[in-house]
């Protein structure tokens, strides 16, 4: 699922002006300390606020998250959070490691005063240091900040923003009652749905063989976020023998009330006119719309990377009329380059 950083997140007033500039003040970026992350939260989104307290976690516990801090004597006036991705289909299977940018942010007394600039430097510094090949973000244009936050990436040298998904929610209410799940075709005969948590081991050895062959896309892996996961919901087709195609739903940790549809797949080989994908995401929205969970998390959310041109058309065509909000998110990286005394 995106993150999404920011440099202006929600915090008291108290806090944003607590540490007024001073030009001669000494400045310094350093790790965040342990115990730090509660007192430090209102530097970072609040969907990213696990991640900080994971940071402050120390080395052997911290599972890679990067926290930086910018200090003027000594107070904290800034912070960028970065964690390690996930393996992704981006069209580079090279294996190198991969730092996610989530928030950088300074105090509003210090904002325009190079706070940002050099904790984008320190984070490039760590994640060189730790082995990393390139640092990326992703991000939408419906953030406040994303202005600021696009000229600060093209300060420090990075890539020029590049659209790469869109984004779509809905009330589960409207999306089970839209038209397009009447035009759903019929289940093959020889095809059987199944649900996650009916998955057979020879189910999950199979696809895990599949992934570790790139024959599925990583980022398409049904198993990806696992943590997030609703399986009762998530569902999958079997076809002689093997899982084909699948709808994942997972609890999204950035909008608490809403369901991530996250991977649409369909096996290549049948990927014709037999209609698996709308089966899979038509009965993933009947069993949302169904179950308990629709109380606590009455909205979903619909990912879409641009590349993906019929699925794109699928969701404009036939979800979009059932959606509340549609968006674009973009990305920008950085490649890191070995260091000169390196």
């Amino acid at each position: 699922m995106p993150s999404l950083p920011s440099i202006l997140p929600a915090a008291s007033w108290e806090q944003l002006f607590a540490t007024p500039y001073s030009p001669s003040a000494s400045v310094i970026v350093d790790r965040l300390q342990a115990g730090e992350a509660a007192e430090l939260a209102y530097l970072t989104f609040k969907s990213c606020r696990e991640l900080l307290e994971t940071a402050g976690n120390g080395p052997a516990d911290n599972e890679g998250v990067v926290a930086l801090v910018a200090r003027a004597d000594g107070r904290p006036v800034g912070l960028v959070l970065a964690e390690p991705m996930r393996p992704r289909d981006d069209g580079n299977a090279t294996g190198q490691k991969r730092l996610l940018l989530r928030s950088v942010f300074s105090n509003l007394l210090w904002q325009h005063k190079g706070i940002g600039k050099l904790l984008i430097a320190s984070l490039e510094t760590a994640a060189r240091d730790s082995g990393y090949s390139s640092i990326q973000t992703e991000y939408t244009p419906k953030l406040e900040s994303f202005e600021a936050f696009e000229r600060l990436l093209a300060s420090a040298g990075w890539g020029s923003p590049q659209l790469f998904m869109e984004e779509s929610l809905f009330w589960i209410k409207d999306m089970v009652d839209g038209d397009w799940l009447k035009r759903v075709p019929q289940l093959p005969s020889d095809y059987e749905l199944v649900t996650f948590d009916q998955l057979t081991e020879a189910d999950r050895a199979g696809l895990h063989v599949r992934l570790n062959s790139d024959d599925i896309p990583q980022g398409l892996s049904p198993f990806a976020e696992e943590e997030h996961l609703v399986p009762e919901l998530s569902v999958g087709l079997r076809h002689d023998g093997k899982i084909v195609a699948w709808m994942s739903l997972l609890r999204s940790p950035v909008v608490h009330d809403a369901l991530c549809y996250r991977s649409l797949y369909v096996d290549p080989s049948l990927r014709t006119a037999n209609g698996l994908g709308p089966i899979v995401a038509a009965e993933a929205v009947r069993r949302h719309a169904a179950n308990p969970i629709a109380e606590e998390r009455p909205k979903g959310i619909f990912n879409t990377h641009h590349t993906a041109t019929k699925q794109m058309n699928f969701v404009r065509k036939r979800l979009l009329p059932c959606c509340f909000d549609t968006y674009a998110f973009r990305s920008s990286h950085l490649v890191l380059r070995p260091s000169s005394s390196a």
